[in-house]
């Protein structure tokens, strides 16, 4: 078996119709609902991918003696954030095989929320940005109980108005192939991952 027998095909055809498959997810939601669980079924499904996982801003003092931010009007946790996001979108661009585990939603929904300025530039980001390629997956619950809190959370209280500002970020997204989840099972306990998996990838499963 050669390499490309190996590879997944980025583009079928149903119908006589040109689907293109997507080569990058970006894997967002509130802490606690499984998004690391999910980006490795995805891996264990689709094959390699690099993964990169966004995490807190850091404090780092380049940003504090480089720039003047009574100059800029921007703080330097917005600075970093700013090029963080500005590089996702460069990789985004690539087209190359990734997994982002928390993305460009989360700068919106947090920045409001613990930063004090406003993360909707990434919507012009976004905007500029070939995304055809791009899943976007958003993780909820309808059911808060089955969340425990891990401690690591910005503000674990918080989760339901994070959530309801997730789905406006989401909604105002203009990623084209986007897909929101209930990891919740209708019975107080999560969704098993494999169902989950396949609400993910449910159009490529039945391509057959």
């Amino acid at each position: 078996m050669s390499y490309h027998d190996c590879v997944i095909p980025q583009n079928d055809y149903k119908n006589g119709v040109l689907i293109p498959k997507p080569s990058q997810f970006i894997i967002e939601g509130v802490d606690r609902l499984g998004k690391t669980t999910l980006v490795k079924n995805l891996l264990n499904t689709l094959g390699y991918h690099l993964v990169i996982h966004y995490s807190k801003p850091e404090k780092l003092d380049f940003y504090s003696t480089k720039f003047d931010s009574s100059v800029l009007m921007r703080s330097p946790e917005e600075c970093y954030q700013r090029e963080c996001n500005a590089n996702m979108f460069k990789i985004i661009e690539s087209k190359a095989n990734i997994i982002f585990d928390r993305g460009n939603l989360g700068e919106i929904v947090y920045a409001q929320a613990y930063r004090q300025y406003s993360g909707d530039y990434v919507h012009e980001l976004e905007r500029n940005t070939d995304t055809d390629h791009v899943r976007l997956v958003l993780l909820t619950t309808s059911n808060f109980d089955v969340c425990v809190d891990d401690g690591l959370s910005h503000n674990f209280d918080n989760k339901e108005l994070e959530q309801a500002r997730f789905k406006k970020a989401f909604d105002n997204s203009s990623i084209k192939d986007k897909i929101l989840i209930d990891v919740h099972d209708g019975s107080g306990n999560f969704k098993k991952p494999e169902e989950i998996l396949k609400e993910v990838l449910k159009f490529e499963l039945n391509l057959q």
